[in-house]
């Protein structure tokens, strides 16, 4: 009888406690019921417009070498300056716009600047295209967009359609070219994980595309494969404005913590103006390679190695740059020397004072996040050396990023080297530059 009296205790309990808690519920439930509570979807769905940029204030601070080639065709018979200050203010503008299967992107980069030589100011549109994804992993893009080809940090010779890098700041955004494009991404099982396959049109005509080449159409791809965690690209581009050219790139972490890659151009027909002896120009057409070897090492202490080789088959020897440089050296014995001035001008937009205009390279840079616990500043280092003839550029810099979307910036430039070596005869042998940068 005791255990029946104990069961039944616990039954009654039970049905007690039960009638507590649905009246509870019933109580809970009518007092939500009497207030208005509502969950708005519209407050999580994602904005269909984004956008962001930056504003960026730059004070350069240039010594003139007075005794370089470059210096003296500048500013040959005219007043001498010793140095040139300049200021130059850049606000970057970024957009985009989102609808279903379309978007739209665009990015605008107006420039202005002040020197001791004039004032000038520019407005350039560097992206502006639309999107449309067709299916999924298909989009189909038009209008001016700048592709991305390439594994190397300060050089792309597989960069085919698109404008070089400057190897002195091969982060600064560029300006695209009018196309029209897309990618088509494929997945599948095993070992070959991916296949992305991206067309190019580029028609170059009086409106578009003007500096890419001659007038023509111009038809390029790039196909993308992952295969056992290395990227592979395979890419060409047809005859047209420019002479046919073929190439691959690759990268691949062989540890966590580094990766190597590599890339291969393949140029035919291309033509260079050369001089002769007597200073004669004449054009020499031949088949060239381009290639680029490097690796990224990051230490445990947050230390990044970035190291490039490169040979650009598209440059000139170091003979060839020697009789350019002596030539502007002559140039007040000549009889005529105003004559003589206009066609060494017109000589030298043939490619004798572009970016890398020799053809052996080697890029070394040195990171190092936060050293000695010195929160948000980022010390680096960056050496640019002409195996050729051993003249070099080197640049310290120091960035700070305490403030919140601020970053500031000092960087100085020593450029040496040997006569008619290539950064011996450079306009300026330093530069000082300090940089502020707000992000929005």
């Amino acid at each position: 009888m005791g255990v029946k009296k104990n069961y039944r205790t616990v039954a009654c309990g039970i049905l007690t406690t039960t009638g507590f808690l649905n009246a509870l519920l019933s109580v809970n439930t009518a007092a939500f019921a009497q207030e208005d509570y509502s969950f708005d979807m519209s407050a999580y769905e994602k904005n269909p417009f984004e956008y962001g940029g930056y504003a960026e204030l730059r004070w350069e601070h240039l010594r003139m070498n007075k005794d370089a080639a470059i210096y003296q065709l500048n500013f040959f018979d005219q007043d001498q300056p010793d140095t040139n200050d300049r200021f130059v203010g850049t606000l970057q503008l970024e957009g985009k716009y989102s609808k279903d299967k379309f978007s739209a992107y665009a990015r605008f980069n107006p420039e202005t600047y002040s020197d001791d030589f004039g004032d000038d100011a520019e407005f350039v549109t560097h992206e502006a295209y639309l999107s449309w994804q067709a299916r999924s992993g298909m989009t189909l893009d038009t209008g001016k967009k700048l592709l991305k080809w390439g594994k190397g940090y300060a050089w792309n010779p597989v960069g085919f359609v698109e404008r070089p890098k400057d190897p002195n700041e091969p982060d600064l955004a560029r300006e695209g070219y009018a196309i029209l494009g897309g990618d088509w991404i494929i997945s599948l099982p095993g070992a070959l994980q991916t296949i992305a396959i991206t067309p190019v049109y580029l028609p170059v005509t009086s409106d578009f595309n003007q500096d890419f080449g001659g007038e023509d159409d111009n038809f390029s791809a790039k196909v993308y494969f992952l295969y056992k965690d290395t990227d592979i690209d395979v890419m060409f581009l047809s005859d047209g404005s420019r002479t046919a050219r073929y190439g691959f790139d690759f990268s691949r972490n062989i540890r966590t913590n580094v990766e190597v890659h590599g890339e291969f151009a393949y140029i035919t027909g291309f033509s260079r103006k050369l001089l002769d002896d007597q200073g004669s120009l004449y054009t020499q057409t031949e088949d060239v390679q381009s290639w680029l070897l490097g690796a990224r090492y990051l230490t445990e202490s947050d230390t990044t190695y970035i190291i490039e080789y490169y040979y650009n088959g598209t440059g000139f020897t170091e003979s060839q740059m020697r009789v350019f440089y002596q030539m502007i050296e002559d140039l007040p014995s000549q009889p005529d020397s105003d004559a003589a001035l206009q066609a060494i001008h017109f000589i030298a937009q043939s490619g004798y004072v572009t970016q890398t205009v020799m053809r052996e390279y080697l890029y070394v840079r040195v990171t190092q996040k936060e050293p000695f616990d010195l929160l948000y500043w980022s010390p680096a280092i960056t050496a640019i050396i002409n195996l050729q003839d051993q003249s070099y550029n080197l640049a310290p810099e120091l960035a700070y990023t305490g403030v919140t979307n601020l970053e500031l910036r000092v960087k100085i430039n020593f450029l040496e080297g040997e006569k008619y070596s290539e950064f011996g005869e450079k306009q300026n042998d330093i530069k000082l530059e300090l940089r502020g940068r707000y992000f929005f």
